[in-house]
This record gives C-alpha cells, structure tokens and sequence, in this order.
C-alpha cells in the first residue's frame, strides 16, 4: 500500500523533510527536493490516468445529438499542410458510435464500430502519410449512432525527423445529410458552418485505449502483371483516359469487347474517360487549375475503389506543344503512384496511331511518329513499375481494317 506524507518544508534549502512513497520506515526518510517530487508526481498521474492521458492533448472531440431519433454528423477537417512530407502521419480515432473516415477521397475506414477492451475503448491508429499531397488535404468524418446522442474523438500526429507533432486545421460540419461527393477534397463546403471540437472527452467516464499498431490505409495492391491480363470474378474496373476511353461511353465496345472474355464472372465498368485529357488532367480543371483537376481524377478514381484501373494516356500529350516524353513519363508516374498508394492495381494501354485521311484534309497520320513515341514512354512506365502493358499503337490500323 502506498503511503504519502509531508512534515516539513525548508523555505531556505527548499527541501521536505519526511517525503514517504513506501511503507513508513524511519530508515528511509531523507529529503526531497521539489524537482524529484514534481517527478514523482508526473509518474503517478501516468500510473492513475493510464492509456487516456498517455494519448497527450492531441485529441479532438465533436459530439452529435437528435431530437428525434439516432444522431448522425457529417465533418470535414482541411489538416495543416505542414504534415506532408513528414516521415510519419499517423490519425488516430476513436468512437462510441459507428465511423467512416476519408482521406484525401480515399476511404480508410468503413462504417466501423470500436470494441472494449478492459472497459476502454479501443481506437484504431491508421497511417497516412502515403496519401497526403503538397497542398490542400481533406479528412471527412461521417458519424452514425444508434442513440440520441453520439461521440467521435480524432487525432493526427506528424513524425518528421524522430520529432512528434500534432496536426491541426479548420474544421466544417453539415447541417443535414451532404450530397454525393462531400468527401472529396474539392467538394464545396462554404456553406457548412464551422466546428470548434473539444479537448476534453464530452462524455463522463469514457476511457479510451490508445492504438498499439497504425495499419496501412488500404489493402496493398495485389501484383497483376502478366499478360494477357486476366479481369477476376467481382473485378471492378475503372476506364480512365481520354476521348478513346471518353468515347466509348457512347458505343460501350470497350466494355463489351472485355465482357466477352470473361464467361460466367460477373465484372463491373465505370468509365471515368475525359475527351481531350491527359495525365496532368488540365481538362478535368474545368475553370479551376489544372492542379485541381488532378485532384479531381484521382479522388474520383478512389471513390469508385475499383479492384482494377485501365489507363490510356500519351495520345494527347504527343500533341501538346512544349510537352516531352520524360514529362509525360513523370507524371504517368505520379498518377500509377497515388492509385497504387490506394491498392488500385493497374494496367497500361498504349495510344493507338491516327488513320490517314484523303487530300485536301491535313492527314492526321502526320502525327504518328511523335505518338510512337510516346507509346514507347507509356510501356517504359509500365515496365519500370512491374504493371501489365497492352501496345495498341503496333499494327492498329491493321487490325482495325482486318
């Protein structure tokens, strides 16, 4: 049993006399100076306060509550761009309620519950770090309780050089259910008002377990690179380009041409296609940047999770004036990157060659050269990141006129 006693301070040699932690034992009186009872103290409030207090302060709470029903809420947190770049970008929450959590569009946790464990309860500790971009970045927290009222606690924490740091940033919540697309970096939040979580847990007695292990934020993409490339039962495949992809939401070859390949499996088509794109997606930016365009793409490319994206790129940069195929290939990099940070595995198609056509019309076939070579870049990205590489610009015309 412990014991605690104190008979006398010196104000001149700022010592206690008599400071007992253990068992009384007139053996063990000596004093103590205020910097190792200060020390003490800090031990003792880790020992009573446990895995809650060890957390630190980084914790923000936001409560949800009805009138009428189960309490639901929907919120988003634009994270202080600093935490890029860290070595290490760890979030951390926690909930008596059931959560969903988007990063940058992409879904790390699903409509999730969190378990007990020694009467605390358990948050879970997910790593984030390969998801962040330089810039603007974007958690979305949704909120479903089966009571009146419901709590999510959230934290994220930047390790940069063996230095921990909390993140912070502004938070928005919605009035009422947001449409389709609300997680998405882009999304127009301007009308939501703005959140000021806690510190403080809003919720008496509720203990918490702090992570012990931070999970990658999706599944790691399963290697798929051996040709021909083989769609799987349950396969969902994302058609990601320009006009060739673009098109053929009007003519729908692509999707049956792959259909008939697959006998009974049962695999879904979304095209994502964006007549005159490229890889930096200026087309996709509408009347913003091209940089938010980007964004664009790849968060509308993560919010369909598909188990397969096809992408065809290098037609349009061939004709861009000022462009290179060692640009081109950077950013086909940056693109298969980020999906690939998402669990997306992909596959490469060439750009296919432009038909001749009769005088007087400039013959688009005066092209063709430079496309070559911007296949050849695309097979060169796809083989320096081990993907599956289908060349439709070699003999195209040919079996197209066959």
């Amino acid at each position: 049993m412990l014991t605690f006693a104190c008979q006398h301070f010196d104000r001149r040699t700022r010592q206690l006399t008599h400071c007992d932690l253990f068992p009384s034992d007139p053996a063990m009186q000596r004093p103590f100076s205020i910097r190792q009872l200060c020390s003490l103290f800090s031990v003792l409030t880790l020992l009573l306060c446990g895995a809650t207090d060890a957390m630190g302060q980084d914790w923000q709470w936001i409560s949800a509550s009805a009138t009428e029903g189960t309490a639901s809420g929907w919120y988003r947190w634009a994270i202080d761009p600093a935490a890029f770049g860290s070595n290490e970008v760890r979030l951390m929450i926690v909930s008596d309620s059931t959560c969903s959590v988007h990063v940058n569009g992409q879904r790390v946790l699903r409509h999730s519950g969190f378990e007990k464990v020694d009467g605390a309860l358990q948050a879970r500790g997910i790593e984030i770090h390969t998801l962040l971009r330089n810039g603007r970045n974007q958690v979305a927290v949704e909120l479903q309780s089966e009571a009146a009222k419901g709590v999510v606690g959230i934290a994220i924490q930047a390790v940069r050089d063996g230095k921990t740091t909390a993140v912070g940033g502004g938070w928005k919540s919605a009035k009422a259910m947001p449409p389709v697309g609300w997680q998405q970096t882009d999304f127009n939040d301007r009308d939501w008002p703005e959140l000021k979580p806690v510190a403080e847990v809003p919720v008496a007695g509720l203990q918490v377990k702090a992570p012990s292990e931070f999970a990658a934020p999706v599944v790691k993409a399963r290697v798929r690179n051996s040709l021909p490339f083989v769609l799987e039962d349950g396969d969902h495949v994302a058609l990601v380009g320009a006009t060739f992809i673009e098109r053929a939401q009007l003519f729908e070859h692509l999707e049956a041409t792959l259909t008939g390949t697959l006998g009974s499996k049962k695999v879904t088509f979304r095209n994502l296609g964006w007549s005159a794109d490229t890889t930096f997606a200026e087309s996709r930016g509408i009347f913003d940047r091209p940089d938010v365009g980007y964004l664009r793409m790849v968060e509308h490319i993560r919010a369909e999770e598909p188990t397969v994206a096809i992408l065809c790129y290098g037609q349009n940069e061939a004709l861009t004036a000022g462009m290179t195929p060692e640009n081109f290939a950077k950013q086909f990099s940056q693109l298969i990157d980020e999906l690939t940070a998402s669990g997306i595995p992909c596959v490469v198609v060439s750009p296919h060659e432009l038909f001749p056509t009769a005088p007087p019309i400039p013959s688009p076939a005066r092209f063709n050269s430079r496309i070559r070579t911007y296949s050849e870049a695309a097979g060169s990205v796809a083989q320096s990141h081990q993907l599956a590489f289908v060349d439709m610009f070699t003999g195209f015309q040919d079996q197209m006129n066959s």
